[in-house]
């Protein structure tokens, strides 16, 4: 009887470690129309407590809200970028500083179902400096891990707030399953922008100023992660940080180790 009450004292532990190494995985599709041309790319985004690392074909981004860092990997050129969270900014050849985002999400009233999950539809509007947009979403607090999805996200909002990134306004709770957004980038109200960077980013854009991002999760769900989730690969170059105005440059963690505690 010992032996038994022991085994399933051990089982219970196990079960809990396990537990505790969950995270949530989110499988998305994103479409993006610019300039009369569109272009689609697959997505994954993972969190684990105050985690996220975001993987798409061309990089991995990781954002650790406990420790203030966000890196940035390119597994091409398999090399890193650090840079201390929320990021500095005018990073050299950025085009301008960034703006202050003005957004209020407002709840439709109407529920529906995507990838088999209830959701609630939201919509907001608002202005930036680089032009005027529209959301829609349709975000669930019933798909798996949501709650530890909305937990990150919220506190990466609160992290924002009074840097150059934050948004006003509440974030809806929830997983976003699908949202859309439009952009009418005006480029003459961009603050900060040389002749050449608004004749760069006017050839960038093309005559239609209009920029339409459609996301939506295929699926998501509870996994456990592998150690090396939010780790940077063995034999990664780090490249210099964007420090912010004034201060020193953060300190790169070093590779093939997890973030510091």
């Amino acid at each position: 009887m010992k032996a038994f009450t022991s085994f399933v004292a051990c089982a219970s532990m196990l079960v809990a470690l396990s537990a505790a190494q969950a995270g949530v995985v989110v499988e998305e599709h994103e479409s993006v129309t610019r300039g009369g041309k569109s272009s689609q790319q697959t997505r994954t985004i993972i969190v684990q407590d105050y985690k996220q690392k975001m993987t798409t074909p061309s990089e991995q981004v990781i954002t650790d809200l406990d420790r203030h860092l966000l890196i940035v990997i390119h597994p091409t050129q398999r090399t890193y970028l650090s840079m201390p969270f929320p990021p500095p900014m005018n990073p050299p050849g950025a085009m301008g500083p960034a703006a202050l985002f003005e957004l209020v999400f407002h709840r439709s009233g109407t529920s529906r179902t995507v990838s088999g999950y209830r959701c609630q539809e939201y919509k907001a509007s608002g202005r930036a400096a680089s032009g005027d947009y529209t959301v829609a979403g349709c975000f669930s607090t019933e798909a798996p891990g949501a709650s530890d999805f909305d937990a990150f996200d919220q506190k990466m909002w609160t992290e924002l707030k009074g840097s150059r990134l934050s948004v006003a306004g509440d974030f809806p709770h929830g997983v976003p399953l699908e949202l859309d957004s439009t952009t009418r980038i005006n480029i003459a109200s961009i603050p900060g922008l040389t002749p050449q960077q608004a004749e760069a980013l006017h050839k960038l854009v093309g005559a239609d100023s209009l920029l339409e991002t459609r996301t939506r999760v295929v699926k998501i769900s509870r996994r456990s992660l592998p150690p090396d989730t939010f780790v940077v690969p063995v034999g990664y170059t780090p490249q210099s940080a964007w420090p912010a105005p004034g201060a020193a440059r953060p300190p790169l963690p070093p590779p093939g180790t997890k973030l510091p505690e």
